[in-house]
């Protein structure tokens, strides 16, 4: 079991966090006196061997409500079990302006259930274990003749049209139940048409496995006997759900296996929406599945490939969209398929398709990029390459909060403000620097602000700046109700905050690099060439 990218991870403890703030998928209740906190045993579960062994074996509850969680002989408040789910859950918020007592309570609860190490990754990783071992799972995923035993939470917090898909599924269990108060009723979903390798693949993604990529990924699939229409049926669950980042892989896979050996067919298959059938008096016998639980009969979504004619793609490739903040018009849109547009422009090679695959990948993980960071996140690359391939898949702001900055084809900031405000570019103009003449750089840009800046105006974005007063300052501030030109998500207060700690920070960067200078200068001629290489 690989570890994931920490975006990756991220993104699903997020989901986690939200659900459990929704009361969504919610299947336990700890309770502390006469007050109930929801929470998801799956992630109990994944952290605390414990409560693992206490959840074991819990019935559901006839009426559809969470398992009760009672804590009898602990002297705990609500408040103490709300701090300790929000440790669980990573929310460090939960609980923060409890007292002391408070406090050493949940110290007690964290060493009583094991709970030492809540970390995002320590989290995904139990979560894997827990369905790779079918236990506490609540929905089995069928295709191609298997039926895999997952979590109706994490595929909710992974995937935005499973969790519309179970979300209406749970309804129609529980017509006249409020939707927060609803356990996670087992389920099943169909997935048509598509192999159970295919959906091994899908589940590796949403649990963030680690997926094969280069020669590795090219033997796991030239293992099968059908390789070639389980990377196509991998590509096609990732358009149908959504889900770029597993798209761009399946990508990268088939052309890594375009051989003698293995010739993929070009172009793209027609696609149909994730649609409910008819309910069934019954289900097919499955095979038995540790601790997956037998499912109840909801509707179950079906995703089938339908033949309609590929959509056409440009003879050559497009120049950089670009747009101004108010011109009023909406953001470009993607394209149907950024790696096959590529493709028919018949000038990339193989390594500029890889690239590509990479910046796909970046700009899925992260919506907005300046030039200088992505050169930093790919230093082998070339800018001039870069420049060529960054079309396929992003458009570039001219002015505004995101000024000279990529942003992911079809995502438009000012309709994101949470994500979005971290990624906004502040233009520091040093004062040190104020009477310098129009310099151009003769290296890379350096985007973390670990060094004093070299030009009169350089472009940031907040969320690089490694400056700890600067990213709580922005991390905690209160999202303006709208979005303007000039501070976008931001406050003009905190735009001059930062521009003031910017400053403060550049001289004393610049003070700590003369020090550095002196000293060197103080060596013997024969040490200096060696300190200064250093």
């Amino acid at each position: 079991m690989g570890e994931a990218s920490e975006a990756s991870v991220g993104r699903l403890a997020a989901g986690l966090r939200s659900l459990r703030s929704e009361g969504v998928f919610c299947d336990v209740a700890l309770s502390a006196g006469a007050e109930r906190c929801l929470a998801h045993r799956v992630v109990l579960a994944a952290l605390s061997r414990p409560l693992r062994e206490l959840l074991t074996g819990g019935e559901e509850s006839e009426s559809g409500r969470p398992l009760e969680l009672k804590l009898w002989n602990l002297a705990i408040t609500e408040s103490t079990v709300t701090t300790l789910l929000g440790r669980v859950y990573g929310d460090d918020g939960d609980g923060s302006d409890d007292g002391s007592d408070n406090l050493s309570d949940v110290a007690q609860l964290m060493t009583a259930f094991e709970l030492g190490n809540t970390s995002e990754a320590e989290l995904a990783v139990g979560l894997q274990t827990l369905q790779s071992q079918g236990l506490f799972c609540d929905i089995l995923v069928s295709a191609g003749g298997e039926r895999i035993p997952a979590h109706q939470a994490v595929l909710a917090s992974a995937c935005d049209a499973l969790k519309s898909f179970m979300m209406e599924s749970l309804k129609q269990l529980e017509p006249g139940s409020d939707e927060g108060e609803v356990a996670s009723r087992s389920l099943e979903l169909e997935l048509q048409g598509v192999s159970g390798e295919a959906v091994r693949v899908l589940l590796d993604f949403l649990y963030c496995r680690t997926l094969p990529s280069g020669d590795s990924g090219v033997k796991r699939f030239r293992k099968l006997s059908a390789s070639e229409a389980c990377l196509r049926d991998v590509r096609h669950l990732a358009s149908e759900l959504q889900l770029p980042g597993l798209e761009a892989q399946a990508l990268l896979w088939m052309r890594s296996c375009s051989s003698p050996g293995l010739k993929l067919k070009g172009g793209c298959q027609g696609r149909k929406a994730l649609l409910p059938a008819e309910q069934e008096d019954g289900l097919c016998e499955a095979q038995e599945e540790p601790q997956a639980a037998k499912p109840s009969k909801p509707s179950k979504p079906v995703v089938q490939r339908q033949e309609e004619e590929a959509p056409k793609l440009p003879e050559k490739k497009a120049p950089m969209q670009t747009l101004k903040f108010n011109s009023g018009c909406q953001v470009p849109m993607a394209l149907a398929d950024a790696m096959e547009s590529a493709q028919a422009t018949g000038e990339l090679s193989r390594s500029d398709i890889t690239v590509l695959g990479k910046l796909i990948q970046l700009f899925w993980e992260r919506p907005v990029w300046l030039e200088a960071v992505l050169v930093h996140a790919m230093p082998s690359v070339h800018s001039d390459k870069l420049k060529s391939l960054l079309p396929f898949v992003a458009y570039q702001w001219r002015d505004g909060p995101w000024q000279q900055a990529y942003a992911r084809l079809s995502w438009d900031p000012r309709q994101n403000s949470e994500e979005a405000k971290e990624l906004q570019v502040i233009d520091f103009r040093d004062p040190k620097l104020k009477d310098q003449g129009k310099v151009e750089a003769k290296s890379r840009q350096e985007v973390f602000f670990k060094k004093a800046p070299a030009l009169r105006s350089q472009l940031y974005q907040m969320t690089d700046i490694e400056d700890d007063f600067v990213k709580a300052l922005v991390g905690g501030c209160e999202i303006s109700a709208e979005c303007d030109r000039r501070c976008g998500f931001l406050t003009q207060v905190v735009m001059d905050s930062v521009c003031d700690r910017l400053t403060i920070k550049s001289q004393q960067l610049r003070e700590k690099a003369a020090r550095q200078y002196s000293k060197h200068e103080k060596l013997p001629a024969n040490k200096r060439a060696r300190v200064g290489g250093s």
